[in-house]
């Protein structure tokens, strides 16, 4: 039975473009022309960093000598970014090199320059650039936390090509450790970026790594069922998926040729040839691994190089030809040590390992089988793998909050201005009816209950029909008589101004009386609109955690509790003297909570009861009451009042 042990060759992805946007003002100039110049414009340094970027794709050796000469001539350029790029590709060029700890020693220096510029795009290139440097060194703890840090740069400066770039290294950290799901996630994200921006680049990267994806699935089907299904049911899954693979990494391949990218033609080339073994198509894949030896040879990129020494090795084996297979390990390993890429020496030594045994070098072999242990027990590290799931946690906690600011700011409407004589004689009015009523409740304690909804919701609907008419009537009135006066130009400014004023705030007022947000949006949006309007127009600062409730209640019962949460507000910025206040909003299995909080001056329980005669504490019960719900109010640690709601569903 064939074992399936070739999927653990392939680490090739096509890495993001990580360099920072380019000047416009680009002029013609060659390679010739750039190792002799000596007081470059910066137009010609646009030019220049055009040229590398070029060549970083095509031929790795005249990238790195583009790279020397312009440290030399950006060094004491007064607009870091130039210097900074630089860095970026001359680090880059000397890891593909095998240079590991001169690319280090370039990528620190850049960090260190980005954060003293204000050029986000430029950070997030840096950021890219740095996680590419760790992941290849086998640090992926380091390389997803910057390649998130540069997912959240070009999410804010809505740049959606590097933004799916950051996505593919992202997605690509977690297939090498083997997160298969999480892996499909992001790249799922890259894959409508890639259509949406119709980018062939994009769609490559997508290509690669979904075919990766495909055949990783394949062999783990097969080593998981092995000893489950027959070997019918096996081979015929092994089929579609590798089917499946083939054809992804065909199309990327007409991608590749097609827009003239070497580098990504290797890398695809290099995974192919993998995939070949798995397919058993010995022959097809020992012609391939020794063009792709020769393509990254002429390249210059020891990653690719040392990949395609891997897979010839793995050809050799498999077609008996054990000589050249141990000799182009060794070198391999050899390469991938100097260069120091930690996941292209254990490819190298795995496949080492299986030689080893073959031929009989069973000492190499147990040496080579401890390196690979080493290796495996890095990866499955538990306390490694947390940290991992805490840092892209955080990254989608805080994409969380932020849709959740953006979506209060859409609701957010024009600021309320008060006419304060006319608001102040409409609350007398309101309240003096609700006392009214209130009295007569008393004389009628047997049916207390049912009056108090009855009059509640009378007051909800006077509310509305007194904030229609002031629309609908007064506010109507005054817009009629501006365009009169304006008509028959018998308006002065001042007068015209003071019509304006009076129609905001009667517009305001009739908000004020009653929440349109309520019927409009909702009852947890109506709720969010109001602290926020708190927090907005007094000096105290409120947090929030609301858990959505829009479905806990009926439209009739949604007002009562949002009155008694505005009622509660109001009782804080009126009478508690505090500087912070939190509302919290949870659902209970068989009830809501609502939690109210508050640093003030505290509330003694017998002045408390002593207020309960008010009208505020006395219509919050009311309300409460009316829709089966209690209120408590006790003391808050250190300081302050606790109030608390609980509302049976």
């Amino acid at each position: 039975m064939r074992l399936i042990t070739f999927f653990l060759l392939i680490t090739n992805f096509i890495y993001g473009q990580q360099f920072a946007a380019i000047g416009t003002k680009a002029i013609p100039i060659n390679f010739e022309k750039t190792i002799t110049i000596e007081k470059p414009s910066n137009d010609a340094l646009d030019s220049i960093l055009i040229l590398m970027k070029n060549y970083s794709s095509i031929n790795n050796d005249t990238t790195l000598l583009l790279a020397k000469r312009m440290l030399v001539l950006t060094k004491s350029n007064s607009k870091k970014h130039f210097y900074i790029n630089t860095l970026i590709y001359a680090a880059d060029a000397n890891q593909l090199k095998g240079n590991a700890q001169r690319s280090l020693e370039l990528s620190k220096e850049a960090n260190e320059l980005v954060e003293l510029v204000n050029d986000e795009e430029l950070k997030g290139s840096v950021y890219l650039f740095s996680g590419k440097i760790a992941e290849k060194s086998g640090n992926y703890e380091n390389a997803l936390a910057n390649y998130l840090k540069a997912a959240k740069v070009y999410e804010r400066s809505k740049n959606q090509f590097k933004q799916a770039q950051s996505y593919h290294n992202i997605s690509g950290v977690f297939f090498n450790l083997n997160e298969l799901n999480k892996s499909e996630v992001y790249q799922n994200q890259v894959k409508i970026l890639a259509e949406k921006l119709n980018n062939d680049e994009l769609r490559i990267e997508n290509l690669a790594l979904s075919a990766l994806l495909l055949m990783t699935k394949a062999t783990h089907f097969y080593n998981e069922n092995e000893d489950e299904l027959s070997i019918e049911i096996l081979m015929d899954t092994l089929n579609y998926y590798f089917n499946k693979s083939a054809v992804t990494f065909d199309k990327a391949l007409e991608i590749a040729k097609r827009t003239d990218s070497r580098k990504m033609e290797i890398v695809l080339s290099n995974n192919l040839v993998a995939l070949l073994l798995n397919m058993e198509d010995y022959d097809k894949a020992a012609i391939l691994a020794k063009k792709v030896e020769i393509l990254a040879t002429n390249f210059g990129d020891n990653d690719l190089l040392i990949q395609s020494k891997v897979n010839l090795s793995s050809v050799y084996r498999l077609t008996g030809k054990l000589g050249k297979a141990t000799k182009y390990g060794e070198e391999a390993l050899a390469l991938a040590t100097k260069s120091d890429l930690e996941r292209k020496v254990f490819l190298s030594n795995r496949v080492l390992y299986e030689l080893y045994k073959k031929t009989g070098q069973f000492k190499k072999a147990m040496f080579t089988q401890e390196a690979l242990r080493t290796y495996d027990k890095k990866i499955g590290n538990t306390a490694r793998n947390k940290a991992l799931a805490e840092v892209e946690a955080k990254f989608q906690n805080e994409k969380k909050q932020k849709e959740i600011l953006e979506l209060q700011k859409t609701n957010e409407k024009v600021k309320r201005q008060r006419n304060l004589i006319i608001a102040s004689f409409l609350i007398m009015v309101v309240f003096g009816f609700s006392w009214f009523q209130f009295n007569k409740v008393k004389k009628e304690r047997n049916d207390k209950m049912a009056f108090a909804k009855a009059l509640i919701f009378a007051q909800e609907e006077e509310r509305k029909r007194i904030a229609r008419d002031l629309h609908d009537g007064i506010g109507q009135s005054l817009l009629l008589m501006k365009k009169q006066l304006i008509s028959t130009h018998t308006v002065t400014v001042a007068n015209q101004q003071l019509i304006t004023d009076t129609l905001e705030e009667v517009r305001s007022i009739s908000k004020d009386l009653h929440p349109f947000q309520l019927e409009k949006f909702g009852l947890t949006t109506a709720i969010e609109d109001t602290i926020a309007k708190v927090e907005k127009s007094t000096d105290l600062f409120v947090t929030m955690e609301i858990e959505n409730i829009d479905a806990n209640f009926t439209s009739k019962t949604d007002i009562h509790v949002f009155r008694a949460i505005q009622e509660a507000l109001n009782n804080i910025v009126k009478h508690a003297n505090a500087t912070a206040a939190k509302v919290i909003i949870e659902n209970k299995t068989k009830e809501t909570l609502i939690t109210i909080l508050d640093n003030g001056q505290g509330f003694d329980h017998e002045l408390a009861i002593a207020k309960s005669k008010s009208l505020g504490l006395k219509t919050m019960h009311e309300r409460l009451a009316s829709i089966g719900g209690k209120m408590k109010i006790t003391k808050n640690e250190p300081s302050g009042t606790r109030v608390e709601f609980r509302i049976l569903k």
